[in-house]
């Protein structure tokens, strides 16, 4: 009796360690992939090659699926991911300049009737700010999709 129960147990165990491994590594970056800023290393790598075409690089920390409700730090990606000097964050940080930035990044939200009439200007923010919409086509450099392949963040430019 007591090895049918131990076997019992064992297979509920097992069985929810599989059922964990399944919703983790297969069922949440699909539904979820939002809240683990996917997109954010594809948009770096693209803003890397790039940013010497532009005077300015504004990005918008503020996302999600359902509204607005994801503020990222997109900062702390674009350091790591570049491996930017860390006295220039340093400096930065001490000047207090709002909206807050370094180099050519600026880290503010993005509104899009306003900041198109910057020039050279590559504008980031995600479908809530940069709706397509609203934005010629032409405009459109880059769309970042969630794992899921819902469009999530809209990489545009201004005019020239």
């Amino acid at each position: 009796m007591q090895k049918n129960i131990t076997c019992f147990f064992s297979f509920i165990v097992l069985w929810q360690i599989i059922n964990y491994l399944d919703i983790y590594y297969v069922h949440y970056p699909v539904h979820y992939s939002h809240y683990i800023m996917y997109g954010t290393r594809e948009i770096v790598d693209y803003v890397s090659k790039n940013k010497y075409k532009y005077n300015q690089i504004v990005i918008d920390p503020d996302f999600g699926i359902e509204s607005k409700n994801i503020t990222n730090i997109p900062h702390i990606y674009f350091l790591v991911y570049e491996k930017t000097d860390p006295t220039v964050i340093q400096k930065a940080m001490k000047d207090q300049v709002s909206p807050f930035g370094f180099d050519k990044y600026v880290f503010r939200s993005v509104y899009w009737p306003e900041d198109r009439k910057l020039k050279n200007t590559l504008l980031i923010a995600s479908f809530w700010q940069l709706s397509p919409e609203e934005i010629p086509e032409e405009k459109i450099v880059k769309v970042v999709s969630l794992y899921n392949k819902m469009p999530m963040f809209y990489l545009v430019e201004t005019d020239k």
